[in-house]
């Protein structure tokens, strides 16, 4: 303020003016780093948001893997879950205890600010690739579930961590990964999907699952093989891919979309079908299939952004 007063009653005396100008840009460089610190700050806070939501509902799940009622009967299945959510709860805690770090040291600046959240950012990229498989293992294990209770209870808990788990990966993210549309395109796919299964099965749990027209079990079995076998090498693709990240979105997008197609073969098979029992059972493993698609994606995105 004051240089900019002697400038203004000296207009033509140099040394002023340059006085002005040093102290408009120190004052930009000052708002700058201002902002810059506060964005990294918000980002800090963001991320330790969704770290608090990802453990609440991984808790949940592990709770009701480890209920009577969400046992399958196979010691295998049920030791399999059991380990992965074991897994799951310890990624969990050692995640809070970065929370809780962060929280009791709160940064001064914008270096402050991004060493911390590389820290926390850190330990959540670890804890998505520990506690994903207990989602995937309660999703493989649902149609062995005899319990409905229990398989409604599992299914729900398996979802919300799910999305949480996501969240969580994509909060500790810098910035968006090579690819980033690819993936939201294959989320969006794989999540409307599950949407779509969770609804077929309500139906043909109540009998009301009918063909479209035009459908037939033929038709629906022959789309089912063609696109399991256009899946299989579409992971492999994959796969391939994580030798260069770059390429990984758009590998994934495409695997989904195979993913997809299987699945809505499997349903119109399952509606084409005219024992109830294996409807149902149709409809279980196509969603196991789009649960082992949403981790795949999940993983592969994870590597495209390291």
């Amino acid at each position: 303020v004051d240089a900019g007063k002697a400038a203004a009653k000296a207009p033509k005396d140099a040394a002023a003016q340059r006085a002005l100008q040093e102290r408009a840009a120190a004052a930009q460089e000052a708002a700058r780093s201002l902002v810059a610190a506060n964005d990294k700050q918000n980002a800090v806070a963001h991320l330790r948001q969704q770290a608090k939501y990802a453990a609440a509902a991984s808790m949940e799940l592990n709770t009701i893997a480890a209920t009577r009622r969400a046992k399958t009967g196979d010691a295998r299945t049920d030791g399999a879950l059991l380990d992965a959510a074991k897994r799951s709860a310890d990624a969990m805690a050692r995640l809070l205890d970065a929370v809780r770090d962060a929280g009791a040291h709160q940064p001064t600046n914008a270096a402050q600010a991004g060493e911390q959240f590389d820290t926390l950012a850190a330990v959540a990229k670890q804890t998505v690739s520990d506690a994903f498989p207990a989602v995937a293992a309660a999703k493989r294990a649902l149609p062995a579930v005899a319990h409905e209770a229990g398989k409604t209870e599992l299914d729900a808990a398996a979802t919300e961590a799910q999305g949480a788990i996501k969240r969580l990966n994509e909060a500790a993210k810098k910035e968006r990964v090579a690819g980033a549309h690819e993936f939201d395109d294959a989320f969006r796919v794989l999540q409307h999907d599950a949407g779509d299964l969770d609804a077929a099965l309500a139906a043909a749990r109540g009998g009301t699952l009918a063909p479209r027209p035009g459908q037939s079990s033929s038709t629906a079995l022959s789309l089912l093989t063609n696109g399991a076998k256009q899946l299989a090498q579409g992971s492999m693709t994959v796969a391939k891919a994580s030798a260069a990240p770059q390429t990984l979105g758009a590998a994934t997008k495409s695997s989904a979309e195979t993913a997809s197609q299987v699945v809505q073969a499997a349903k119109a098979l399952a509606a084409c079908t005219p024992d109830a029992d294996t409807r149902v059972a149709l409809l279980e493993r196509a969603k196991a299939l789009n649960a082992h698609a949403t981790e795949m994606a999940t993983s592969a995105q994870a590597v495209a952004a390291t």
